[in-house]
């Protein structure tokens, strides 16, 4: 049996096991939004995660490689991913007033499902039909472990949250979209920080 340590000296694998832990910890920040929106204004809530973010990795930034703070891309590019984070954000807070942490999960990650998609229909790019199958697959996947009806909000009112939270996931996606292209043109430490950075000013 692969030893855990060979596997994770592999880019790949490493890169994996990562996206699978982060998944893990943004899953449960919609309970806790959720939660939080009853009590706290929308905009303070993403202030906060996003300074928070920025916060923190600034100081490391500073202590082990603060001179990639100068880079210009970084800054460019942080300031348009921080506009997007900063809609997202605000706007699944937002619609987790009127819908569930259940709903809101599901129809947000569907944005992984409709970034193949924006790039197909915006950027011309090409998905093989495995791909297409495989969306559907994962599509129909998440609806069953997330979407459950709930009676706790109105159906109306819970329709209108989806509908604030599917626009939100479509923005989403294309954040990642941009994300993967940005990352390739600067330090990714200094696109993160200046996304949170200014995500975190926007959303103030």
């Amino acid at each position: 049996m692969t030893k855990i340590s060979d596997l994770l000296k592999n880019k790949n694998s490493l890169a994996i096991v990562t996206l699978c832990i982060a998944n893990l910890i943004w899953g449960s920040t919609f309970v806790v939004v959720k939660e939080s929106v009853t009590y706290v204004d929308t905009f303070i809530i993403s202030f906060v995660r996003c300074g928070v973010a920025a916060f923190l990795l600034g100081i490391y930034i500073l202590i082990k490689r603060p001179q990639i703070l100068l880079e210009i891309n970084s800054l460019k590019y942080g300031f348009i991913l921080g506009l997007i984070l900063a809609t997202i954000y605000c706007s699944q807070a937002y619609a987790l007033e009127y819908t569930t942490s259940s709903h809101s999960a599901f129809i947000t990650v569907s944005s992984t499902i409709l970034t193949p998609v924006v790039l197909v229909l915006f950027y011309k790019s090409r998905e093989h039909w495995k791909g297409w199958i495989s969306i559907v697959v994962v599509f129909v996947g998440i609806y069953l472990l997330t979407y459950k009806n709930s009676g706790n909000t109105s159906s109306a009112g819970q329709v209108y949250g989806d509908f604030i939270t599917l626009l939100a996931a479509i923005v989403c996606a294309f954040q990642l979209i941009y994300s993967g292209k940005f990352v390739r043109k600067s330090d990714f430490l200094s696109l993160i920080f200046y996304q949170f950075l200014f995500g975190a000013l926007l959303s103030s």
